[in-house]
């Protein structure tokens, strides 16, 4: 799978805003960049200083110079600047870069049309000297939007380093199918390919059936889901090293890294073009839905090429055993 770098940047943003809960300004319930600088025109300006930070955080201003969100539209900031200013935490610097977007400081401190930066940063000096109140205000909220800004930073790296390791992680692993099956309990199903042809069944375990084993989220192969109810594992014990136990690990540490549950995203990104097909299994709850979907899972396994010789000597739904057959011989477990 690969990325375009501009669809890679989307997706570092996306997964960032997701992290720091931040996100397009909707100040006032506004729906658009538009409603919402009409909000802020109404609600912010000639407000004090103090107001205004009452209305746009100090961790506001940080998700604006990163580039996490935008200001409404019409407001002007010099992003640069103020992410220079915010990172010295130079109070004259940022109010020289944040005077198009603070309405307050623009009354405060005046300066000619098209000034140069060493004219602006001269008039806030001397506007921030003048009122010892506003400039050590503006100092505060410069000190706490570098520690924001900060946060903000480091979520960036760990957001970026996940995008890449699931991109790389998606490009290691030979998915044999975009489809990925969930249980009414949780697991997920997904088909990879086998170097000697065919695929495998790999599932997420959640853990309840073996508590004592500590394995919830790992990933183990599987064959086929039987009339009965029962999940098909290979014979003897769990490989723990050799090509199964690698893929699992993989598969392990991509679910790691995914905004998610498991391999299912939550944001765009490496993995959301997999297919989710939810199934029950629940066989005392829903005897019919439960034979038609482990049918369904039985019938996409053979397809991917992974119902091995073994699987097939199990009554599978929807490969060699019909409703009709399951409710003869299974009359406890399968209901008309």
């Amino acid at each position: 799978m690969i990325i375009a770098e501009s669809e890679l940047r989307q997706i570092i943003r996306s997964e960032l805003l997701r992290e720091i809960g931040g996100g397009p300004f909707t100040l006032g319930g506004a729906t658009s960049r538009e409603e919402a600088e009409e909000w802020s025109q109404a609600n912010v300006q000639g407000r004090s200083f103090s107001e205004f930070a009452s209305v746009f955080t100090a961790k506001d201003i940080a998700e604006i110079v990163a580039g996490v969100v935008w200001p409404p539209a019409g407001w002007a900031v010099d992003t640069r600047d103020a992410t220079t200013a915010i990172a010295n935490k130079d109070p004259v610097l940022f109010a020289a870069s944040m005077l198009g977007f603070i309405p307050f400081l623009g009354d405060l401190i005046k300066i000619p049309a098209k000034a140069s930066a060493e004219v602006t940063q001269a008039a806030a000096r001397a506007a921030l000297n003048d009122n010892p109140a506003v400039k050590n205000a503006v100092q505060n909220y410069v000190d706490n939007a570098a520690d924001a800004l900060e946060d903000i930073q480091s979520a960036g790296s760990r957001s970026a380093q996940r995008t890449a390791t699931a991109s790389r992680l998606f490009r290691k692993i030979p998915f044999a199918s975009k489809k990925i099956f969930r249980d009414d309990q949780g697991r997920q199903f997904v088909a990879i390919k086998m170097p000697g042809g065919g695929s495998k069944i790999f599932y997420r375990s959640t853990g309840t059936g073996s508590p004592d084993l500590n394995i919830a989220g790992e990933w183990f192969p599987m064959n086929g889901l039987t009339a009965d109810g029962w999940y098909i594992k290979d014979p003897g014990k769990v490989a723990r090293s050799g090509l199964l136990s690698d893929i699992g690990k993989d598969l392990e540490e991509l679910s790691s890294v995914m905004p998610g549950d498991g391999l299912l995203r939550r944001t765009p990104g490496p993995g959301a073009d997999l297919q989710l097909i939810n199934i029950t299994t629940d066989i005392g709850a829903a005897p019919k839905q439960a034979f038609s979907d482990m049918a369904r899972f039985n019938q996409w396994m053979e397809e991917v090429g992974a119902l091995v010789p073994y699987a097939r000597t199990f009554d599978l739904p929807g490969i060699n055993m019909t409703w009709k057959q399951a409710t003869q011989k299974f009359p406890t477990v399968y209901r008309n």
